[in-house]
């Protein structure tokens, strides 16, 4: 495997659960010149596995450049910058190489997305429409020009792909898009209309939650947010009892409202349920709405319940910090002190474990300016 065997005895060492120590494997070896991009895809994943992303991409951007044309890795490295929020850092990456990759429709519609969303409207309409060219009945770049067209406000334009959706059999397809259509001419009643008809023309028996989740995503993205709090609670009536994917983005919606208490009783459910993604969004959701709350012991109870996970995770790391910190508050000064030293010390062992991720670099600078006597730390955070 070009690495002395490293690549097999880290696979052998993942599926035994040992990840960290196969990660410590691969680490080492990533040293070497001939570490390859089949190793840097192996390492990547398992750096992912433990919610080391930023550690993920930087691993994938030196397997990309030791060898270009590597699907895998691009693809890869996109959805991790995706993951980072970072939208342009992912259509840079995908403009770089998608055009080693001409067949790929994975890398291809993933670029022009990004480009709609990040770069040229014109470039990535131009390219739908040779892809309609060559592909007619295409509905996914159907979906892509209508949408286009209405953020060009070429109406007319859209509403004709809209059709043409509608007859290749992609209904459902074009019912987001045609909401679009309405809400962005000013007819928001008449984009609702559109879902309710949707909505009353299926079977009452198979309908699941997935027509409510996209009306109340739909009506999230206008700004109608009564609308989209009563869909996602019809949508969770009709969830997943495994998944509660209606009250997951129930939840979402409350905490981005500033409804913390309703958020808090959902985050709960879903935890208790064993519900929470892989990522344990929810957990930590559920901790920051503690936190929110100044609700440092019922925080620190949540993290604690956890067990060794949370060293292997800077967010909850640095989670676990701010909830020491805040049971510090309001106690007697020797007390406070020593919460906020405990406090700076977890950080401090978040920085040394996780020295590529900026989170634990910020939280220590934002708590030094807190405290006069540490302000000449923030220079070299």
């Amino acid at each position: 495997d070009s690495v002395e065997g490293v690549t097999f005895q880290a696979r052998v060492l993942a599926a035994r659960g040992n990840t960290l120590d196969a990660i410590r494997a691969l680490s080492d070896a990533r040293q070497k010149a001939t570490f390859s991009p089949n190793a840097g895809r192996i390492l990547a994943d398992l750096l992912t596995r433990e919610h080391r992303v930023s550690d993920a991409a930087t691993v994938l951007d030196e397997a990309l450049q030791k060898r270009p044309n590597d699907r895998d890795c691009l693809y890869g490295l996109a959805r991790l910058r995706l993951m980072l929020d970072q939208g342009p850092e992912a259509l840079a990456v995908l403009r770089k190489y998608q055009e080693l990759h001409p067949g790929d429709s994975d890398i291809q519609n993933m670029w022009l997305e990004l480009e709609a969303g990040y770069g040229s409207k014109d470039t990535a309409l131009a390219q739908r429409r040779r892809q309609l060219d060559i592909e007619p009945n295409n509905t996914s770049a159907m979906a892509a020009v209508a949408r286009l067209l209405i953020q060009k406000r070429e109406f007319d334009g859209s509403y004709k792909f809209i059709k043409d959706l509608k007859t290749a059999g992609a209904a459902e397809d074009a019912v987001a898009i045609e909401a679009s259509w309405n809400s962005e001419q000013g007819n928001l009643a008449g984009a609702k209309k559109v879902f309710d008809d949707h909505i009353a023309a299926l079977d009452p028996a198979k309908i699941g939650s997935r027509p409510f989740l996209e009306k109340g995503a739909f009506m999230e993205s206008i700004g109608q947010i009564d609308e989209a709090i009563a869909s996602y609670k019809e949508a969770a009536k009709h969830q997943d009892p495994r998944v509660l994917e209606g009250d997951k983005a129930l939840s979402d919606l409350y905490f981005q409202q500033s409804q913390v208490r309703d958020a808090v009783e959902l985050f709960r459910k879903i935890v208790a349920a064993k519900a929470d993604r892989e990522d344990r969004r929810y957990t930590k959701l559920l901790v920051d709405a503690l936190l929110r709350m100044q609700d440092g012991p019922g925080a620190t109870g949540v993290i604690d319940s956890l067990g060794d996970v949370v060293e292997n995770d800077p967010q909850l790391l640095l989670q676990r910090a701010e909830a020491v910190r805040l049971a510090g508050e309001g106690k007697p000064e020797a007390e406070r002190k020593a919460a906020e030293k405990k406090a700076l010390e977890i950080i401090d062992r978040a920085q040394a474990k996780f020295p590529n991720d900026p989170f634990p670099y910020y939280r220590r600078a934002n708590l030094n300016l807190q405290y006069p006597e540490l302000r000449k730390d923030v220079i070299l955070t």
